[in-house]
């Protein structure tokens, strides 16, 4: 899999208006759109918790991806 360089992270409003895309098919009161050399898909959470949750997965996976919070 080849790993994404950012994390882009925020309130779905926040992130749709960074990133654009399909960013605003994906579920969820907080979106992580992660950002690279290939195409990967948003996550979704209704918490700040549970958005928290897929970075740390996303960062155990890519240590090296850059995490913005928007």
């Amino acid at each position: 899999m080849i790993a994404p360089e950012t994390l882009y992270c925020g309130t779905r409003e926040a992130v749709i208006a960074e990133i654009g895309g399909m960013s605003h098919i994906y579920p969820g009161a907080y979106l992580m759109q992660p950002d690279g050399p290939a195409e990967y898909d948003a996550e979704g959470a209704d918490t700040i918790e549970g958005l928290r949750e897929h970075v740390a997965e996303y960062l155990a996976m890519f240590p090296d991806a850059r995490v913005v919070w928007l």
